[in-house]
């Protein structure tokens, strides 16, 4: 399967702006067969069994993503314990892999077979022939055939729709496409002239909205991706704030989404020419009410919305909050806490 793409990306990719097989496995295909090296924790898995769901991790000690992925699965294990077996491979060696999963085994955190490949055969059956990028990857299957690949967090969205039988693998098959459209604009973008970046930057958005269409259960929080395109570099900023309400309405009780949406209207560092405060404030003062003040990058983001508002002493207070938050971690809040005390300081002199 090879997601259409305009010609001038095409040249592009021709002309060596980077290597990149096109996905030859996407959802919808046959599961390739296991062939798995070396079993470490749990029964080894010959075949898939038809009527049960198997995920395949695809995972390497070394990656801090897969770290955070790992509890999540076991979980995921736990819950669907009749219906679904979780199988992790790593290509590293045995010695390795069973060293690391052993220590997550004793804390709780590895409730699930776990297996090395250190010939790399799964991997290259699965990673590479679907074309991934970064680790943890993982393949949903059943009945021999892949019903969705991605990143394992999104499988609490994705599993309660396959059991109730409303999943369909023709939307994600699409998705897969889209997605890898923007795997490629962001592969050519760096080597593309100024007229050809903005023409990438106007594939990606659409590609983006036609995700948030298809699926916007998985794919809402690209919304925020559209509007920071739109207000930046496109410079459509009528567009970008009509986005706004829509994200201010569909994502009202999503923390993250505000936070993103509030910072890409304060960043200092974006190429941002209408800077609507009033929609910063918003979305960055409920996204600190829902997480309660607790988190430190929320805190400081609503910081920034009250100092380029001009109200630095609020600025200030809340910064002193967000390094307290930050704790061990809190040398890059501190530096924005000096920088909003000394422009207190010259103001008040």
């Amino acid at each position: 399967m090879r997601p259409a793409l305009s010609a001038m990306l095409v040249s592009l990719l021709a002309g060596g702006a980077g290597a990149q097989v096109p996905p030859s496995l996407a959802p919808g295909d046959p599961a390739p067969e296991l062939k798995i090296g070396v079993w470490l924790k749990g029964g080894a898995v010959a075949s898939f069994e038809p009527g049960r769901l198997y995920v395949l991790d695809l995972w390497a000690t070394t990656s801090a993503p897969c770290k955070e992925s790992i509890p999540h699965l076991s979980e995921l294990q736990q819950r669907y314990a009749d219906a679904l077996t979780v199988i992790g491979v790593s290509e590293e060696l045995p010695q390795v892999v069973e060293s690391y999963v052993n220590a997550l085994a004793q804390a709780g955190k590895a409730g699930y077979r776990m297996a090395a490949d250190p010939d790399g055969s799964t991997f290259k059956d699965y990673y590479h022939t679907s074309a991934r990028e970064g680790l943890p990857a993982a393949f949903l299957i059943r009945d021999g055939r892949i019903l969705w690949i991605g990143h394992p967090l999104e499988l609490d969205k994705v599993l309660p729709r396959v059991q109730a039988g409303t999943w369909k693998v023709e939307d994600a098959r699409k998705a897969f496409g889209l997605l890898y459209q923007l795997q490629i604009f962001h592969l050519v973008f760096e080597r593309a002239s100024g007229d050809e970046k903005l023409h990438i930057l106007e594939g990606c958005l659409s590609a983006m909205g036609q995700l948030v269409a298809l699926d916007e259960d998985l794919y809402g929080s690209f919304r925020v991706d559209q509007f920071q395109l739109l207000v930046g570099p496109l410079q459509r900023p009528k567009d970008a704030y009509a986005l706004a309400d829509t994200i201010l309405e569909k994502d009202w009780d999503e923390a993250f989404s505000l936070h993103d949406l509030a910072w890409s209207i304060v960043d200092p560092a974006a190429m941002v020419q209408d800077r609507r405060l009033d929609v910063a404030m918003k979305a960055a003062t409920h996204a600190c009410e829902l997480t309660r003040y607790e988190d430190a990058g929320l805190v400081s983001t609503l910081a920034r919305v009250y100092y380029t508002a001009g109200d630095v002493r609020e600025a200030v207070r809340l910064q002193e909050r967000a390094v307290e938050l930050a704790g061990k971690d809190a040398e890059p809040e501190q530096r924005v806490l000096d920088e909003y005390k000394k422009t207190l300081r010259d103001r008040e002199i």
